[in-house]
């Protein structure tokens, strides 16, 4: 697999699929099988996909470039092209976006997509244009059905509402694994060790997406081994009044340095939202019964 961040792609013979894949949810998932099987052509797969920077900025997104890999596993293309979503691609002419990117720059031959795919100035492009021009421009369209859940199409503002909202278990559902968050482990202000309950501080993506704060059951992985633990998102407004989030994490029957590893914190059940304590002795009783909580969730799987 190969990544490229640079505008000057120029590629030929591809079968490539475009969008801005946010979330990598299971309707995504079915493009890209769809996507992969197309291989077998003698195509090399593409996927071009649009970097939202308005969205990064504001730590917005289900899904950055250290994700990718991990969720599509065995689907994933051969080639990864992360453009800029800026004014080149937010105003061009659908009918140019096809000819000068999918055609001329991309060498598309195939052509896969959902079958709400939107593209080009106002959201004009659909499949139906891409269909007119197939034949001109020598490629095959190639349209996947909707993922649906429960009546609703699947969609990452659906996913990201959920998070939001600690409805964990259905955007867990939707995209068809459990939300996670990677990043290294770093030092924190040692109050888990103190209360001996050591924590893993884990530093996200800045543009990570943050669900609701609160505590959950999670599942993380060190150096290719899981361990099941107990995560707190969030401020921490018994002991500080500090407006840093913080990603705290208390591996169960683990004792091991990890400082500076790269973790992977998988999201697992939302236990309870996030409260102030009046004191110490509080917050070490409620850690026993989120504990036990935590415990059960895993032992009924």
């Amino acid at each position: 697999m190969t990544y490229e961040y640079s505008n000057d792609f120029n590629l030929q013979n591809t079968c490539i699929t475009f969008g801005n894949f946010d979330g990598l949810h299971a309707g995504h998932k079915k493009v890209f099988e769809v996507l992969k099987q197309q291989e077998q052509n003698e195509h090399t797969s593409v996927m071009f996909r649009f970097v939202n920077h308005d969205l990064q900025r504001q730590a917005k997104c289900l899904t950055v470039d250290d994700d990718i890999r991990d969720i599509l596993q065995e689907n994933c293309p051969q080639i990864i092209i992360s453009h800029p979503f800026v004014s080149e691609l937010d105003c061009i002419e659908p009918e140019a976006f096809i000819a000068k990117i999918l055609s001329q720059r991309l060498g598309a031959k195939k052509i896969v997509v959902g079958e709400n795919c939107r593209f080009g100035k106002d959201g004009r492009g659909d499949v139906q244009l891409l269909k007119k021009y197939a034949e001109q421009l020598e490629y095959e369209v190639i349209v996947v059905d909707n993922v649906c859940k429960d009546d609703d199409i699947i969609t990452s503002d659906i996913i990201r509402n959920d998070l939001m909202n600690g409805n964990l278990e259905r955007a867990n559902q939707y995209l068809d694994n459990r939300y996670t968050l990677r990043g290294v482990v770093v030092h924190g202000k040692a109050l888990g060790r103190g209360a001996k309950m050591p924590t893993a501080n884990l530093q996200a993506h800045p543009s990570k997406f943050i669900p609701a704060h609160g505590v959950y059951a999670t599942v993380t992985k060190v150096d290719g081994e899981q361990y099941l633990g107990m995560t707190n998102i969030g401020l921490r407004p018994t002991v500080d009044d500090s407006p840093h989030v913080t990603i705290e994490t208390f591996l169960l029957d683990f004792d091991r340095d990890i400082y500076g590893k790269q973790i992977e914190t998988e999201l697992s059940l939302y236990v309870r939202e996030t409260r102030k304590f009046n004191n110490l002795d509080e917050v070490r009783a409620q850690i026993d019964i989120d504990l036990d909580h935590v415990r059960k969730h895993f032992s009924n799987r």
